[in-house]
């Protein structure tokens, strides 16, 4: 089964600005982008056969424990 990921280029310009403050963030796009090839069923089912997929950006949460910490 063939799996199209679609960037909106709302997410594209978005993603330019986090990129800057998360560090991870491209590394964790391409896991995310793997993991969808394994299972692209995951997520939340919106209908019509589109998906939704939280993102957890792994320098966000070391970002949240140095503040805290």
């Amino acid at each position: 089964m063939v799996t199209n990921i679609i960037y909106s280029a709302v997410f594209i310009k978005k993603a330019k600005i986090y990129k800057k403050k998360h560090q991870s963030l491209v590394e964790d796009l391409y896991s995310l982008e793997e993991s969808l090839s394994k299972n692209p069923q995951q997520g939340n089912d919106l209908g019509g056969g589109l998906f939704k997929v939280r993102l957890a950006v792994k320098s966000k949460v070391r970002a949240k424990v140095e503040v805290l910490g």
